[in-house]
């Protein structure tokens, strides 16, 4: 990890982050940065989360995962002062099909999104409309192993619905507004 003042200098941040990690998210509300360690199980031997309120301490979390399954993406909803976060191919190689909740970023609990192997990349909260959104950049849902057309939308980051795209690609992120 890095920090900067001003965008120019930074300063480098040790911190044994082991594997792939996801966007950092902001939680104004608890004052605290929340990363996720993504495709490959940290040191803490799980999918992981990590929180800093300053970008120089960090504090190691168990995400509610089994290893090795690989965490994608995580969002902050200020409506609902939650973390939801969704997971990917692990390197098994296998899918997961769970979200994420925490309200911490401390203690998470999983939920299952779909039956079928998906490889969810990117999961956001639409304040507008009061739903998390997620897209798959895979899918085994019809057969086949191929680049997906499905998305899922939740109010609260525990029960999904299924979407359809309208093209099969292999959807990495989405974006509201």
């Amino acid at each position: 990890a890095s920090t900067s003042t001003d965008g120019l200098a930074w300063t480098s941040r040790v911190k044994a982050f082991n594997g792939a990690l996801c966007r950092p998210v902001w939680a104004p509300s608890l004052a605290k940065w929340c990363v996720v360690n993504g495709q490959n199980v940290n040191v803490l031997g799980s999918t992981g989360s990590f929180l800093t309120a300053d970008g120089i301490t960090w504090t190691d979390h168990v995400v509610a995962a089994t290893p090795p399954k690989g965490v994608t993406s995580v969002c902050w909803s200020p409506a609902l002062s939650k973390f939801v976060a969704v997971s990917g191919v692990n390197n098994s190689p296998t899918y997961t099909r769970n979200a994420y909740t925490s309200s911490n970023g401390e203690t998470w609990a999983a939920f299952n999104i779909t039956g079928s192997d998906v490889d969810w990349s990117r999961v956001i909260w639409v304040p507008e409309l009061a739903l998390f959104v997620a897209v798959a950049g895979f899918s085994e849902i019809g057969g086949g192993g191929t680049a997906g057309t499905i998305a899922a939308t939740s109010t609260d980051g525990e029960t999904w619905t299924l979407r359809t795209l309208p093209s099969s690609q292999k959807w990495i992120d989405l974006a509201w507004n």
